[in-house]
């Protein structure tokens, strides 16, 4: 019996750090779930008023291959951005093409850098 011809089930996206914050680097992650071939992963973003951009630039992609359930493959995309102040508010897709398309999305909330300010002591 061969392996079965699927997927993506799914794909899902997060981000590290927890507290995305100007002029930081932020590592956005893509899992797509249980494909038979492995999914093709892009990565978009959308303007504020939520049209789609075209594909992000990023710092860099790193993309691995793990063994998943019903002999399918899990494919995890990883991309490094550079986040800026108009960021903020903007939202984030990771499409999946396999036999299907699926889709995950998040909306970015970037908060201004943290500035330290050293006052004298008195």
């Amino acid at each position: 019996m061969g392996v079965a011809v699927v997927g993506p089930s799914a794909a899902r996206v997060r981000f590290t750090p927890a507290v995305l914050r100007a002029g930081s680097t932020a590592t956005l992650t893509c899992e797509a779930v249980n494909a038979n071939p492995p999914a093709h992963v892009t990565w978009w973003s959308t303007t504020h008023d939520g049209r789609l951009e075209s594909r992000m630039v990023a710092v860099a992609v790193n993309e691995s291959r793990l063994a998943a359930e019903h002999g399918g493959v899990d494919v995890v995309s990883r991309v490094q951005v550079v986040l800026d102040s108009d960021d903020d508010g903007k939202t984030v897709a990771c499409f999946a093409n396999g036999t299907r398309t699926v889709t995950s999305q998040l909306q970015l909330r970037v908060r201004c850098k943290l500035l330290l300010i050293h006052l004298p002591a008195f």
